[in-house]
């Protein structure tokens, strides 16, 4: 099915399989409403909307697509919402070059690289996804500003269960994390972003993990049986606050922080457990631990 240059376009309760392209493809669209189809096995994406205002991809079933299952490119006011995708070469959800796309409450399984992938777009909401068996990170958001990442469950991914990198005035929180092949939450140069109130467990390394942006505040999350450290801050600017978290029964320490030039807060924060030091503090310009 394909849809260009149109104005109010429903694309309603079809059954599309077998093709070598795309399963839908909607292009320069307004107001379409794409919703209770069926796509598998598409030779490319199952449902691709490009260039496109408030467009609605809702409720639709989407399996063994060639690459990814729900393309959005150049888009604004995208709305991703309640679809299952199942089987994808490439990602399952993917969102590039948009404003304030909404992706809530899909369930995205057994896709070649990430469950959800978002690249250079603004204000778009992560919101109550559940992302399994992800051949690369569960969620990531590279290069992207003012993002949010509440909510959703993701485990057993090959990489990051939630990866943020180059994204400022990000919210990563009230996620839950396991089993997941390398970090639970990894943060790569990112400035003002909140990590809170994450459960994070059964992870191969670190169960949250920062490294080299501006002002971070990490709190409320509860972190155990993770492979390396439960927290692990490296290489900061600003302010680091790292309040009331539960760091219990890592492999190596619970909170590790190692270069913050500015200050950082520890406070009110329960750590047991762990295999090697509860906190080890490195090369901080101002410290104030308490309980």
């Amino acid at each position: 099915i394909e849809v260009t240059d149109s104005y109010d376009a429903d694309i309603l309760g079809n059954h599309v399989g077998r093709v070598g392209d795309d399963g839908i493809y909607v292009d320069n669209a307004a107001f379409s409403d794409i919703r209770w189809n069926r796509v598998h096995d598409a030779g490319d994406d199952g449902i691709d909307v490009r260039d496109s205002y408030r467009v609605d991809i809702v409720s639709n079933d989407v399996e063994d697509s060639g690459d990814n299952g729900i393309r959005v490119r150049d888009s604004r006011f995208a709305d991703v919402n309640g679809n299952t995708v199942n089987g994808a070469g490439d990602d399952g959800i993917d969102v590039q070059d948009s404003f304030a796309a909404d992706i809530n409450n899909n369930r995205v399984s057994f896709t070649g690289n990430d469950g959800i992938y978002v690249d250079n777009s603004r204000f778009v909401d992560v919101n109550g996804n559940r992302v399994f068996f992800a051949g690369e990170d569960g969620i990531d958001v590279e290069d992207s500003f003012g993002a949010d990442v509440n909510s959703n469950t993701v485990s057993f991914v090959r990489d990051n269960g939630i990866e943020v990198q180059n994204s400022d005035w990000a919210e990563i929180n009230g996620n839950t994390v396991f089993f997941a092949g390398e970090n639970g939450i990894y943060l790569n140069p990112s400035d003002n972003v909140t990590i809170a109130g994450n459960d994070v467990s059964f992870v191969r390394e670190d169960g949250i993990e920062v490294n080299y942006g501006r002002n971070v505040t990490i709190t409320g999350n509860t972190v155990r049986y993770n492979g390396g450290n439960g927290v692990d801050v490296n290489g900061y600017r600003g302010t680091v606050t790292v309040n009331l978290n539960y760091l219990e029964n890592n492999r190596d320490d619970g909170l590790d922080v190692d270069g913050v030039l500015g200050d950082l807060f520890v406070r009110g924060n329960t750590v047991s457990g762990n295999g090697e030091d509860g906190m080890d503090i490195d090369n901080v310009l101002h410290a104030e631990i308490t309980g």
